[in-house]
């Protein structure tokens, strides 16, 4: 352990420069691994549809979909390929919240919907899931 210290002190512009590439590194893979679309919180969700009219869309299944979601999402299949997104999806430049059950199927949804163009894509940070431990009300049926 001293002589980790020691290295340290003698290399410290070295040290703090490898700290510094590190943290960009991992803010890039970050990024990366949401499809490049920003995270937000449930709160910040609610903020969005009522501030911009963001539109909140649903990527879980169609049984899911009608036991709960979020007030006027759509549903994105996502079996169905990217391309026929655009016909439930029609404005790329309408803001959208993607949202599945963890949020952990979102990032591939987010990558490809910014290859077709859309242009504001961000995820609920947490999914549905973290939508109800929020206690946020949630819509049934279709």
């Amino acid at each position: 352990m001293h002589d980790l210290l020691q290295f340290i002190a003698n290399n410290l512009p070295l040290c703090l420069a490898f700290v510094v590439l590190f943290f960009l590194l991992l803010i890039t893979e970050m990024r990366a691994a949401s499809g490049g679309a920003t995270q937000l919180v449930p709160q910040a969700v609610v903020l969005q549809m009522n501030r911009n009219n963001a539109l909140p869309v649903d990527l879980r299944n169609d049984v899911a979909f009608r036991e709960g979601h979020l007030s006027q999402a759509v549903r994105l299949d996502l079996k169905q390929p990217s391309d026929t997104w655009k016909t439930v999806l029609k404005n790329p430049e309408q803001s959208l919240i993607l949202y599945c059950e963890t949020g952990q199927n979102c990032s591939k949804a987010a990558a490809q919907l910014k290859k077709l163009g859309y242009t504001d894509v961000s995820l609920l940070s947490g999914g549905l899931k973290a939508w109800r431990e929020a206690n946020l009300p949630l819509t049934k049926g279709a």
